[in-house]
C-alpha cells in the first residue's frame, strides 16, 4: 500500500497533519510487512499450514496510526485447530519482538489465538458465551485489524463474523444494526473499564485518559459515521451490505471518517482530523509519554512545563466539540441514522 491510499486527506487537512498520517501509515505498513515475513518464515520452517493461519495486528498498528513508540498487539485466528499451536504462537511472538525490538502482546486473554468457529459461534455473539472479552476481540478484529502474517485472509475472517451477525436468529435480519449495537457496547465497555482501572491501582491514568479521549473517541465516531453513511448507498441485499461493511471496516478510522465525509468535508471534519494528528505526533515522542506517566490525578491541572495534560485535554475537548459540528453539517438522513443506531 502506498501514498495513494491516504491521498484523500490531502484535499481535507493541512500539510503538517497530512505528514503525520503519512508517516504513521508508512511506519505501520513497514511493521506489518516485517511481521508477515517473520510469521510466514516461521510457519514455513515448522511445516505449519499457512493457509489456515491469519495473524491479525490490532491496536495502533492495526489502525495504521503507529509511530515510533508504539507496541504491537497480535491476535492469531485459525481456520481450524492446529496441534501444539500455543507453543508456536509463543515462539512467533518472541521472534517478532527480538527481530523488531518491539514489545509484543503475550497472547493471553484478549490476544490469545482462537479458531474462526470459536470466534463466530452463535453463542459467542449475543449468546451465553458472549462476554466483555468476546465482544472486545470480535470488535477489534472487525474494526481495527490488519493482516500481519499467514495466508488465511483477514477479509475472510471478517466475512465469517459478519455472516454470523447476519444469520443469527436473534438479529431478525437486522445484522447491521446488531453490529452497530456491538460497536456502541464496546465503546461503553472501554469507558467503564477505564473508570474501574483508575479507581483501583492503575499507575498511568493520564495516558489511559488521553487515549480514551483521542484514539477511542475518534475510532468510535469515525465508525459511527462510516457505517451509517455506507447504509445510505447500498440496496437492501445482503451481498451489497456485506461489501459495503467490508469496505468500511478495511479502512483505518481516520480514513473511515474522511471517506464518509468526502472531499467536501466541513470545517469541523478537518479540525477533528488535524487535532487527532497533533495527538499522534505528541504520542510518538518517548519523552512526552514519560511526562504523561508522571502526572498524578491530583496535580493534573497544575500549570507547569512538565505537565502536558492541560494542553492535551484542550485538544481532546476541541475534537469533541468539532465532532458535534460534523453531525450538524451532514444531511439530516445521515444524522438521524447515526442518532438512531448509536446514540439514542
Amino acid at each position: 500500500m502506498g501514498d495513494g491510499d491516504i491521498s484523500i486527506l490531502r484535499s481535507i487537512i493541512n500539510n503538517r497533519a497530512y505528514c503525520v498520517y503519512d508517516r504513521a501509515w508508512s511506519h505501520s505498513e513497514r511493521r506489518l510487512t516485517e511481521c508477515q515475513e517473520i510469521v510466514n518464515r516461521y510457519l514455513r520452517d515448522h511445516a505449519l499450514p499457512a493457509e489456515k493461519v491469519c495473524v491479525i495486528a490490532v491496536g495502533s498498528v492495526g489502525r495504521r496510526e503507529a509511530l515510533e513508540a508504539s507496541d504491537l498487539d497480535l491476535i492469531p485466528i485459525l481456520l481450524e485447530s492446529i496441534a501444539g499451536f500455543e507453543e508456536h504462537d509463543r515462539a512467533i511472538r518472541e521472534a517478532i519482538g527480538e527481530h523488531l525490538n518491539v514489545k509484543v502482546s503475550k497472547g493471553e486473554d484478549l490476544t490469545r489465538f482462537q479458531t474462526v468457529d470459536e470466534l463466530t459461534h452463535v453463542e459467542s455473539i449475543g449468546g451465553d458465551r458472549d462476554d466483555s472479552a468476546s465482544l472486545t476481540k470480535r470488535t477489534l478484529i472487525l474494526t481495527e485489524g490488519a493482516a500481519a502474517g499467514g495466508e488465511y485472509l483477514l477479509e475472510n475472517v471478517r466475512r465469517r463474523v459478519l455472516d454470523a451477525y447476519q444469520k443469527a436468529e436473534r438479529t431478525r435480519g437486522r445484522h447491521v444494526l446488531s453490529l452497530c449495537n456491538d460497536v456502541a457496547r464496546y465503546y461503553r465497555t472501554l469507558c467503564i473499564e477505564y473508570k474501574a482501572k483508575i479507581d483501583s491501582e492503575d499507575k498511568d491514568w493520564c495516558t489511559r485518559n488521553l487515549k480514551l479521549r483521542h484514539s477511542r473517541k475518534l475510532w468510535y465516531f469515525a465508525t459511527m459515521v462510516a457505517l451509517a453513511n455506507a447504509a445510505q448507498y447500498v440496496a437492501e441485499t445482503n451481498d451489497e451490505h456485506m461489501k459495503a461493511m467490508l469496505d468500511v471496516l478495511g479502512q483505518p478510522p481516520y480514513l473511515r471518517l474522511a471517506s464518509a465525509l468526502g472531499r467536501q468535508a466541513s470545517y469541523a471534519g478537518r479540525t477533528v482530523l488535524e487535532s487527532y494528528a497533533w495527538f499522534l505526533e505528541f504520542m510518538a515522542v518517548p519523552d512526552n509519554r514519560e511526562a504523561l506517566a508522571k502526572v498524578t490525578h491530583a496535580q493534573r491541572y497544575s500549570v507547569s512545563p512538565e505537565n502536558p495534560f492541560p494542553a492535551m485535554k484542550v485538544n481532546s475537548d476541541l475534537m469533541h466539540r468539532e465532532m458535534i459540528g460534523v453531525l450538524d453539517s451532514v444531511d439530516r438522513a445521515l444524522r438521524d441514522r447515526i442518532l438512531d443506531w448509536f446514540l439514542l
